[in-house]
């Protein structure tokens, strides 16, 4: 997915053949996720592993104020986060997806309404 280009000669140069048990094991592991048929798969504790749709949630609200904001920066603020804190490089859509799903929670208003976060604004409810 996402690696420099100028860091691909270093992963070529060191590239190997997997073994029959680690391929059994990528293999079992693979099905083991198909059958979990989880809606959101992330990278915990250096394994893929299924996590319920709302795993970023307190992260996404971790960077929503209770002063009105543009809900791209609350975007900008969580991919950060969570690229910075667990190494997991999230989509702006997933993100944006879910402020809709905080929003219908009751957690955090949608002040300005949009199609797209660029131009909406977004607070959190106070507690």
């Amino acid at each position: 997915g996402e690696v420099a280009s100028n860091l691909m000669p270093f992963f070529y140069q060191h590239r190997r053949q997997l073994t029959e048990t680690e391929q059994a094991q990528l293999l079992s592991d693979w099905k083991h996720l198909q059958e979990e048929n989880a809606p959101l798969r992330a990278m915990v504790d250096g394994k893929v592993q299924s996590v319920p749709v709302d795993f970023y949630d307190e992260a996404i609200l971790s960077g929503i104020t209770e002063a009105e904001m543009p809900a791209a920066l609350a975007v900008g603020r969580a991919i950060g986060e969570l690229d910075t804190e667990t190494g997991n490089r999230v989509g702006d859509m997933l993100i944006f997806f879910r402020i809709r799903a905080l929003a219908q929670a009751g957690k955090i208003e949608i002040v300005q309404d949009a199609p797209t976060y660029r131009d909406m604004t977004i607070r959190k409810i106070g507690s």
